[in-house]
């Protein structure tokens, strides 16, 4: 919920979980659609700013991104 919460402050948000059965279940349990594409090692899951990375965050720094919260 934390997630929806920074989402609603006007935060791009991205997370990261290893379960895609996981990340569906928060899709669907928070009534929002989700895209999905590759990006680098991950599968993302996006639903406008909100994006979550199916794999391992000790893998982010592929992404060419930093992020000042973790």
């Amino acid at each position: 919920r934390d997630m929806l919460w920074l989402r609603e402050q006007g935060h791009p948000v991205d997370g990261f979980e290893l379960s895609e059965l996981a990340i569906t279940q928060f899709f669907d349990e928070n009534n929002l659609s989700a895209e999905r594409s590759e990006v680098g090692p991950y599968q993302c899951h996006r639903h406008a700013d909100l994006r979550i990375y199916q794999g391992d965050f000790f893998a982010a720094p592929e992404l060419g991104q930093r992020y000042r919260l973790v």
